[in-house]
């Protein structure tokens, strides 16, 4: 049988994405922090609305950090930490996305963030990428994934060797096509109080 391809479409719609004060002040913290790396780890999230009623509203409550790296490349794998810290700050009725930062580069789905909605896209019904770098620019997505299934009965057509045009009954026919969708997230940032310096005296 034929390997099926998975196809991954842009959408022009476009839903929203809020980020927590709570996480914002953990972006703003990690930023500070690793100015020149690039890291990555576990985005937690719920949601509101739907894709259906064209409300979806995504809310990225929290993050697990799981990779730090120097290269503009990171990645990691899940394991027994993260479920302690989803035990730890009871995150067991949020989703998994992912969140990875662009340091200080602007922050756009690269060839290897495409590749990364993907194949998450292919695993999982929905997926969210966050990506956020220094100066507070955020760009993120999520996934819907699709399967198309077309049925029909062929028509056969040939011509004989007098040039006649023949057209005949073919053959009943079902084809499946997975198609990953994924739509850009328009993104409000609560705002995080600034904490006053404290005067020399």
């Amino acid at each position: 049988m034929e390997e099926q391809k998975i196809i991954l479409l842009k959408k022009q719609e476009s839903f929203k994405l809020t980020v927590t004060r709570e996480l914002e002040k953990k972006i703003r913290f990690l930023c500070d922090k690793l100015p020149r790396n690039e890291w990555s780890g576990t985005l937690f999230y719920t949601v509101e609305g739907s894709f259906a009623n064209g409300d979806l509203h995504i809310i990225a409550k929290d993050f697990f950090l799981q990779d730090v790296r120097e290269a503009a490349y990171t990645e990691f794998k899940n394991d027994v930490d993260l479920a302690g810290y989803m035990a730890v700050h009871e995150l067991w009725d949020c989703y998994t996305g992912l969140m990875h930062s662009h340091d200080m580069i602007s922050t756009f789905f690269s060839g290897t963030d495409l590749g990364t909605l993907k194949s998450e896209g292919n695993d999982a019904n929905h997926f969210v990428s966050l990506i956020v770098n220094n100066a507070g620019t955020y760009t993120a997505a999520i996934t819907k994934k699709v399967t198309y299934l077309s049925k029909g009965k062929s028509v056969l057509k040939y011509n004989t060797f007098d040039n006649v045009a023949v057209e005949d009954e073919g053959i009943d026919f079902e084809r499946e096509e997975t198609v990953i969708e994924y739509y850009p997230l328009n993104i409000i940032k609560e705002e995080v109080p600034q904490t006053p310096k404290s005067e020399n005296r």
